[in-house]
């Protein structure tokens, strides 16, 4: 008794692991899998301090380039987006990589 519901719990744990495996395998591997954060704030620091780099090396002053998104990282943003006729937001994305060149 006591065997046959371990080795259903086992059952049960192997496959739910190998479908989440294949679910996440599945949505990496179908085509074009960007990171994009639900807010700024979720932006690892390495890739808001590229582009408080990138601002700079354009003329743009994006305040202290440390990797954190904040008012003057927002609004160095916003000026890029309005000298490129992009919707102007001030939000980092993934187009605004492209844009600056870094992806």
């Amino acid at each position: 008794m006591i065997t046959k519901s371990v080795s259903r719990r086992r059952f049960l744990l192997s496959f739910i692991g190998v479908s989440a495996i294949g679910m996440v395998a599945q949505n990496a591997y179908s085509g074009d899998f960007r990171y994009e954060p639900r807010s700024e704030e979720y932006w690892p620091r390495n890739m808001v301090r590229a582009i408080q780099t990138r601002l700079n090396e354009l003329g743009i002053d994006p305040g202290p380039i440390d990797g954190l998104y904040g008012p003057k990282t927002r609004g160095a943003i916003m000026e890029f987006q309005q000298s490129r006729d992009l919707d102007v937001d001030g939000k980092i994305s993934n187009q605004l990589i492209q844009e600056l060149d870094l992806g």
